[in-house]
């Protein structure tokens, strides 16, 4: 993800991620993603800040700026889900934003080469305002913990993130109980219960593997 002067540059893994957490309720206050151009207190980093919430999980990117701060936008979900559409995976999209407004985003190939464009007519698909989306709430609620305040960081690779949702899916939960090691090299415990089946398992978070180790109630 990059902001210059012709516009905000996002891959189509990066959109699809943002579109994950923002709220699918058009009537919501969340339903798009907040970008803001920002230079971190005690950095001289210029950065563009994209965030995106549906209220009750929220996930904030952070990529590269070169148009200075204190720019920001607020662009509907509708827009960003109708240039979703018109990409794959090889393609990155440009939101194209003039002043205040949004009306235009382009396609591009893996090269830079133009593919497609998407129009919004009427007052456009941005409002440039500060909103509770960029709150002091959601900046302490997304600030990220070190080892230094004492909180331990667990690495999970996604692959572990799939085995945990096969455990949900066998056991018929939306949740499963999962117990963090107290040393490092020891492995996470996972426990889903079903209706008539109990699952415990064992996962190396930091182990890319497609197998998970499954141990019966009561041994």
């Amino acid at each position: 993800m990059m902001l210059g002067e012709n516009g905000l540059r996002i891959s189509k893994s990066e959109l699809d991620a943002l579109l994950a957490f923002a709220a699918t309720d058009s009537a919501s206050s969340y339903y798009g993603v907040h970008f803001k151009a920002t230079v971190p207190e005690g950095t001289a980093d210029e950065l563009i800040k994209a965030r995106a919430t549906d209220g009750k999980v929220a996930v904030d990117a952070f990529g590269h700026s070169s148009v200075g701060k204190d720019q920001e936008w607020f662009v509907s979900r509708a827009f960003l889900t109708g240039v979703a559409k018109l990409t794959d995976a090889t393609h990155n999209v440009r939101l194209e934003f003039k002043g205040a407004s949004l009306h235009d985003a382009a396609v591009e190939d893996a090269g830079g080469h133009e593919v497609a464009r998407f129009s919004w007519p009427g007052v456009g698909a941005a409002v440039a305002q500060i909103t509770f989306v960029d709150s002091t709430e959601w900046d302490k609620r997304l600030k990220l913990p070190t080892r230094a305040r004492g909180v331990k960081s667990l690495e999970m690779k996604c692959a572990s993130l799939r085995l945990l949702a096969r455990l949900g899916a066998a056991a018929g939960v939306d949740a499963v109980e999962c117990y963090p090691p107290s040393q490092d090299f020891e492995r996470l415990v996972v426990r889903a219960e079903g209706t008539d089946t109990t699952w415990v398992a064992v996962i190396d978070p930091a182990a890319v593997t497609d197998e998970v180790a499954a141990t019966p109630p009561g041994e």
